[in-house]
């Protein structure tokens, strides 16, 4: 989580834009995620496969959620962008 906290700081503050720092700090837990929804949980194997793919479901719905709060903060902490007017 630390990780995708980093990262979707660190892009929304290159970028200036929320939505990017959302996208970059989702992807990594959102692909592991569709690993296992391919994969899914199998009616013959319930013990060993379900405790991965819902703890992956679960960990894609907190990273979505800690990468919105801080993309949000490092927006927020941001400072005003003036225009150069060097002549």
């Amino acid at each position: 989580m630390v990780l995708t906290a980093a990262v979707a700081t660190w892009t929304a503050r290159r970028d200036a834009s929320l939505g990017s720092g959302v996208v970059a700090g989702i992807g990594g837990p959102l692909l592991i995620w569709s690993v296992y929804l391919t994969i899914g949980s199998r009616h013959y194997d319930h013990a060993s496969q379900s405790g991965p793919y819902w703890l992956a479901q679960f960990t894609t719905l907190m990273a979505l959620i800690i990468a919105l709060l801080a993309a949000g903060l490092a927006r927020i902490g941001l400072p005003s962008r003036k225009p150069c007017t060097t002549a």
